[in-house]
């Protein structure tokens, strides 16, 4: 029995050292080609290149959608970062386009959220500012806000200007990750939707509560 607990402890090391190493490396080389690739497309006049670049855009984003589930499962026992680190992760990202991240969320509102809640939070801040980081316009600020709209039920929104000088930016979809945001907010009972009003761009999601049947079926199970 020692020598499986030792074998396991092994293993668990292991993956937990592979995901470390992603997340310091590959993820945040994946992010950094993202930024330089978005800039090199705003300088550049060249129809061809752009495309070019714009793909190279798109890989790298789909790359980094691959790589957070892979990080995730091979992170065994380390803890997530909490909400305040994804929060300073997004405004360093952002700051390379001299976009500013403004949070409004006060600190005693992310003490009562539940697991569940806290990660749909977490989720609409990472693929918020994705977005943020391919269209809004350089030099703006984007705000993300948090409130309790009833008892344990929050609404969380992003808003951020875009540049509508950007190829695409009229018709914001957002992509696999918002609309996975989408299907995981709704999933739990929530609603979520963005919104595209002249250069104002918007996502909103309700974060329900814990569903108090589903619990108690789990108990009983």
């Amino acid at each position: 029995v020692k020598e499986e607990e030792k074998s396991r402890h092994a293993l668990e090391t292991i993956q937990d050292q592979l995901a470390t190493e992603l997340h310091d490396t590959l993820a945040k080389e994946l992010t950094r080609l993202l930024v330089i690739t978005r800039g090199l497309k705003e300088r550049n006049v060249d129809a061809s290149i752009s495309q070019e670049l714009g793909n190279l855009e798109v890989l790298a984003s789909n790359a980094m959608q691959s790589l957070r589930p892979i990080i995730s499962r091979l992170s065994v026992s380390s803890r997530e970062d909490s909400v305040e680190e994804i929060l300073q992760t997004c405004q360093v990202m952002l700051r390379d386009r001299n976009i500013t991240l403004q949070s409004d969320i006060a600190p005693e509102l992310l003490v009562t959220l539940s697991d569940n809640q806290r990660q749909i939070l977490t989720t609409v801040l990472q693929e918020g500012s994705l977005n943020i980081l391919k269209y809004a316009a350089a030099g703006s600020t984007a705000v993300i806000t948090l409130m309790e709209i009833e008892e344990q039920t929050f609404e969380c929104s992003l808003v951020n200007t875009i540049d509508n000088n950007i190829s695409g930016s009229s018709s914001i979809s957002g992509g696999y990750g918002l609309r996975h945001l989408a299907r995981t907010v709704n999933t739990a009972g929530g609603y979520f939707e963005q919104i595209t009003r002249g250069n104002m761009w918007m996502i909103s999601a309700v974060l329900p509560q814990e569903n108090p049947v589903a619990d108690s079926t789990k108990e009983q199970s």
